[in-house]
């Protein structure tokens, strides 16, 4: 996976703690990039409390694109005490084909994919 904190071209980024405010509060700058996430972000907050997770980092990216632009991101929880992590990787752009939102789902045994819709 790609850190889209280091995509060069970004007209945002933004790498740190993660803060539910970056999809829920306009005056955040990520808000206009991210506000089509919040309903995904809430349905995997309330599985993540379910498992003892929550999210602790985000890096973000965010680069232009012909008709629009392309969003990346990457979100990862806590590790819990059953050695289970989650990684939210976020990845958008203009053209049909061009969405990938999907969890991975990590222990200390396996990795799984799955796409959030799943949730």
């Amino acid at each position: 996976m790609i850190n889209p904190f280091y995509l060069k071209n970004t007209v945002y980024k933004y790498e740190g703690i993660f803060d539910e405010k970056l999809f829920t509060d306009k005056t955040f700058e990520s808000y206009k990039y991210l506000k089509t996430q919040t309903k995904n972000y809430f349905k995997i907050k309330d599985f993540l409390i379910s498992k003892g997770l929550f999210f602790t980092k985000i890096s973000i990216g965010i680069y232009p694109r012909l008709g629009g632009f392309s969003i990346s991101f990457i979100a990862k929880t806590n590790v819990n005490i059953n050695d289970e992590e989650i990684l939210w990787r976020k990845y958008g752009s203009p053209s049909n084909q061009g969405d990938q939102n999907h969890i991975y789902y990590r222990n200390k045994n396996d990795t799984e994919k799955f796409n959030t819709s799943k949730i």
